[in-house]
């Protein structure tokens, strides 16, 4: 039998201490470098996310921003055609107040009379103002005219029974139109 010596023994075992504790070593580092690797993998991956993600958001901060602004435009035009529209329909109602002192005003109360003489015949009671009971008598070829103060100009034609009305006052034909003057410049303003 080959008998070692205490010191090849223990030169043995230190060897094979030493083999062990480099595969253990190298084991570990090669663990310890495949968990870096995974980490700088996984790091890599988030901040990618991360820079999708502060695109997107901003991309979304930027969309939300240029939809109020497209809202707070839309606000500013309809405002500024509301004022437009209010300001004709003022300037037509004063248009359509002084139509009484225009020299086509007594042309106007002759086709308001024809109307109402052809759809309710020659008995008619006319009210109308003051102002208005001369050229209306002028025009008129039989019936009643009533003094109405409510009226200021225009006038209300009704049947001899009463029982059919047609509204010719200048104010009430004016309300008449005015939401559909109202509609129509609301879509003609640019």
């Amino acid at each position: 039998m080959i008998f070692m010596s205490l010191e090849n023994i223990l030169n043995e075992i230190d060897k094979t201490r030493e083999e062990q504790i480099k595969k253990i070593n190298d084991y570990y580092d090669q663990k310890l470098n495949e968990v870096k690797a995974t980490c700088n993998t996984k790091i890599k991956h988030l901040g990618e996310d991360y820079a999708i993600k502060e695109k997107n958001d901003t991309s979304s901060i930027i969309r939300q921003y240029e939809d109020r602004i497209k809202i707070q435009e839309k606000q500013i035009i309809d405002g500024k055609k509301r004022d437009i529209i209010k300001n004709a329909l003022e300037k037509s109602r004063s248009y359509i107040d002084s139509m009484n002192r225009s020299s086509k005003y007594h042309e106007l109360l002759q086709a308001m009379i024809d109307t109402a003489t052809k759809k309710f015949g020659n008995d008619l009671i006319i009210h109308c103002s003051e102002n208005d009971r001369e050229k209306i008598a002028s025009i008129l070829t039989s019936g009643n005219i009533i003094i109405d103060k409510s009226i200021k100009s225009g006038l209300i034609a009704v049947t001899g029974d009463n029982k059919k009305m047609l509204d010719f006052r200048m104010d009430s034909i004016f309300d008449d139109i005015s939401d559909e003057l109202s509609i129509y410049l609301y879509g003609n303003i640019k």
